[in-house]
């Protein structure tokens, strides 16, 4: 996956994680225009893969919120 030994440390950065918030908010919207669609579907693997999974995780602090209090994230 991400190559980056740094990267939950990068994620957990304010400045970092706003820079990741708008780069996927800006493929969101080029994935809505057409110019754009055929590059995303060619690289929707590597997109899916590097992007979407490295930034599904839960901190130690969010898996104590949800075990302390599951019905918060129901």
């Amino acid at each position: 996956m991400c190559q980056r030994p740094d990267l939950l440390k990068l994620i957990e950065d304010e400045t970092f994680a706003e820079v990741i918030i708008e780069g996927t908010d800006t493929l969101v919207l080029f994935s809505g225009e057409q110019e754009f669609q055929d590059e995303l579907v060619k690289q929707s693997k590597d997109l899916l893969v590097h992007v979407a999974l490295t930034l599904m995780r839960t901190s130690e602090q969010e898996l104590k919120d949800i075990e302390s209090d599951p019905e918060q994230f129901m």
